[in-house]
Formats: C-alpha cells, structure tokens, sequence
C-alpha cells in the first residue's frame, strides 16, 4: 500500500467524520434545549429512527470487527450469537413497551427515575446508576478500539493506533455534547445503513476472494478443524454463556433511552422484530474470520482481519467506504453510551440531589460527563486487550445485574426495595468475584460471570422481597397496571 492510497482512505474517513459533526450541529440547532430533549429527543423518534437506534446499540464493533476475531481464533463458539439477536429482540418487546408506557405517562427520563419511583430509594437509585457507569464504560472502550484498529490499518500506519482512536474519540465527544439523543439518532441512521453496506457487501467480497462459502469450509476443515467443533467445557460454557449480552444490553442505560425516546409502542414492536435479522451479520463475520485464517493465518491481532483482508484485496477506495461502516459501527454504540453516562450523572445523582438546579444546568453537566467519559474510555482502549468480544461479554455481565429489579417494577406486586438492594448488591458482588478470582474448577466451566451473579441476585430479589413489605402498595399496584395496559392510539 502506498502513501497515495493511504491518503485516500484518510480521506474518505475525514469526509464520514466531517459529516457526523454536521448532523451534530443539526440536531443542535433543531433542539428545544430542555433535559427531555436532551436526554431523550422529545420522545419523538418515530419507528425508522427507532430502529437504527436500536441497532447501532446493538451492532457495534463487536459485530463488524470483534465477531470476525473471534471466529478467527476461536472458531464456531461465537455462532451462540443467532439465539442471542432473538433473544434481544424479545426482550425489547416485553420489556421495551412497558418501559415506554411508563415514561410517557409519569416523564422518566433516566433508569432511576423509573427504580426510585417504583421502590420509593434514593439509595437504589444511586447505587444503580453507580453500577451502570461502572459497567458501562468498558462498552464505550470496546468501540473505541474497533475505530483505532480501522484507523491505523486503513491508513497503513499513517494515522497509529493511537491518534486514529483519539480522532474517533473526539468526533463523537463533538456531536453528542453538541446534540444529545436527537444527534444519536441522526447520526445511528447514516451509521447503521453504512454498516450493513459494509457487513454485508464487504463481507461477499471477501468470501468470494476465499474461494466462496463451500471451499472455504472445505479448507478450515484441513487446515484448522478444531474451529469447526465445540468439545471443551469452557467453549461449551461460552456457548450457553452469551445470551447474557442480550440480557445486559437490553438493560443498559443506552437501551432504557431508546425505549423513553420512542414516538409509540409501535415503534419499539417493530424495532424488536427486525433486530434478529441482523444475526445475519454473523453468518458473514462466520465466512469472514474462517477466510482470514486462510489467506492470512498469523494475525498478531485476530479483531483487525477484516480490515486487513479489505486493504489486501480490494481497491483503496472501496475498502475505506466499507471501513467507514466498521467507524460506524463504533460510533453508533459510543455516542449512545456515552449520552446514557450524561443521563445517569447529570439526572440520577445530580438532579436527584439538587431538584432545584435549571434544565440548561442539567444539560451542561451531561455534556461534561460526555468529556470526561469518553476520555477516560480512550485511556483505557489504549491498552489494547486481544478480543475485543470479551470486554463486551464482561461489560453487559454487569448491567445484567439490573435485569431482575426492571423485571420487579414492571410485573411482580410485592418486589420491595430491601430485596432489590440485597439482590442487586449480591449480584455484582458474585459477577466480580467470578470475573476476577473465579476458583479454578469453575472457572473451567468458561460461564461468563453475569450468570454468576443473576443466580445469587435473584434469590435474594426474590426471599427478601417477601420477607419486606413494598413502601407504599397501592402506588406499586398502580404502575404495575399502567406498565401492563397498552396506551392509547
């Protein structure tokens, strides 16, 4: 690759980038500079932004670089990921539309408005969002690494590592703090539609340079069978392990969002239909590692092989429009998670705190959380860990954590905040546990550890709800009805 074409695809991305701040601005110009529209665009996104909101939530650079590296190295394991795209999908429609109901009718704005409401604490209302931002951040650095490794291979080495994640960082710090959910929104349409371009068009040519679907599986199984069979317990355990991405994403703060931000119930339903079509993804990201490990078998960096099969054997041009929906695919996750940081700092422990201080105040304290989040998000994706999948996995184990407290508001009468304290409490503490000082023979079972962590927190959600007794019943009663009762069209 020469210096010209190196130029060239730094142009191409500098253009994708210039756009993105555009919209930013737009939607700064456009907004009403109140917290709801900040926070949640009005909730006015119809069901197309809705979507793509959703998606560029979901489809991240776990999808468009992480996949490909862990079928790279790993092998068929990462194929668990067709269930989990149902799964989410699921889970936005039961759980999606109950949440919209309740924040359209009572104005919630943030995951604590609706937990402080139902449980009638101050204290879970903080220690969830503490939890939240903790288990968040992680996520924000998954992206920030895809966009780096796009930006170095890409531009063959002109822009490092480094600077390309720094570029990236800065230009989502840029629109979101300009914009708030309305320039998410925006933004995740451009990204989403040029991230299935990218997925999809890019992944057939690549295929097709392997020898295609048929001689590519022919070829794994001479040269490296192993990838085509699941036999140690660890693999089997991440196998049945990953749903608990389905679980930790549908309740992060950026999902809780979406589902305040939607127009209507509609929007959501058709939102949780359509998102199991992206497991198609996988089937690509499938052909797209096991080619990779055929054309270029000693990757030091299994997560970067697309990018590197693209700028092999493609032209420069078409690779970096194709790369530029592997930036999407970062962006479109990055900017949503760090809008949710601003919501949980700005709205769970500052206007929680202080319910005195103005919207624009408000609005200023998210976007400095945006700021001071995506640096420290940078900093930590400067370390560079191999599979970016894993950070994923570890990252939504935590917010999991959240999933039976939701659940709790939304169907179950006699949920008490002591029982959602101990089992919230108790859960993080066993995923920790799990994650870091695991013994030795569970540990080799390879169960990520947020399933680790529902397994203490729900019994104790469960036992000491029933020892307890709800704050106040008949308010408990009451949201209860109104999560479960379809609004009105």
């Amino acid at each position: 690759m020469d210096q010209t074409s190196s130029y060239i695809a730094l142009g191409v991305i500098a253009v994708y980038i210039g756009l993105m701040i555009a919209i930013g601005e737009y939607a700064r110009r456009r907004g009403e500079r109140t917290a709801e529209d900040f926070f949640v665009a009005g909730r006015m996104l119809g069901t197309f932004a809705t979507f793509w909101l959703a998606a560029g939530t979901w489809w991240s650079a776990l999808a468009f670089l992480g996949s490909n590296g862990w079928f790279y190295g790993k092998g068929i394991t990462f194929l668990a990921n067709l269930f989990t795209n149902a799964f989410f999908g699921l889970l936005l429609v039961v759980l999606g539309v109950r949440v919209w109901r309740l924040g359209k009718k009572y104005g919630y704005v943030s995951p604590g408005d609706l937990v402080e409401d139902f449980y009638g604490s101050k204290l879970i209302r903080y220690v969830l969002a503490a939890i939240l931002l903790i288990f968040t951040v992680p996520y924000i650095q998954v992206q920030i690494m895809g966009a780096g490794y796009i930006f170095e291979a890409s531009t063959n080495g002109l822009v490092p590592f480094w600077l390309g994640s720094l570029v990236l960082t800065l230009t989502v710090m840029i629109y979101t703090s300009l914009g708030g959910k309305k320039a998410a929104a925006w933004t995740n349409i451009v990204q989403g539609l040029l991230l299935t371009f990218g997925i999809f068009v890019g992944g057939a040519i690549i295929i097709a340079v392997a020898g295609g679907p048929a001689a590519i599986v022919h070829k794994i199984l001479q040269l490296h069978p192993e990838l085509l069979v699941i036999r140690s317990p660890t693999l089997w355990g991440v196998w049945f392990s990953f749903p608990i991405i389905a679980l930790g994403g549908i309740v992060g703060p950026q999902m809780i969002l979406n589902m305040y931000s939607a127009k209507s119930e509609r929007a959501l339903r058709v939102t949780g239909a359509l998102l199991p079509f992206l497991a198609l993804s996988f089937l690509v990201a499938m052909y797209i590692g096991f080619s990779g490990r055929i054309l270029v078998p000693n990757l030091s960096r299994p997560d970067s092989v697309m990018v590197v099969l693209l700028m092999k054997y493609t032209p420069i041009a078409f690779a970096s429009v194709i790369l530029a929906g592997g930036l999407a695919a970062a962006m479109s996750t990055i900017d949503q998670q760090a809008h949710a940081i601003s919501v949980l700092v700005s709205r769970d422990f500052v206007w929680s705190a202080y319910r005195k201080i103005s919207q624009s105040l408000q609005v200023n304290i998210g976007r400095l959380a945006i700021i001071i989040t995506l640096l420290a998000a940078y900093f930590m994706a400067l370390q560079s860990p191999a599979y970016i999948a894993y950070i994923g996995a570890v990252a939504t184990s935590g917010t999991a954590q959240f999933l039976p407290i939701l659940a709790g508001a939304l169907f179950w009468r006699r949920a008490t905040k002591e029982g959602a304290l101990a089992g919230l409490l108790g859960g993080i503490a066993m995923t920790v546990y799990m994650q870091f000082f695991p013994p030795p023979q569970l540990k080799a079972l390879g169960i990520f550890s947020g399933w680790w962590g529902l397994l203490v927190n729900v019994p104790l959600f469960v036992v000491v709800s029933l020892l307890t007794k709800p704050h106040d019943l008949e308010k408990v009663e009451r949201l209860i009805r109104d999560a479960n009762t379809p609004a009105e069209v």
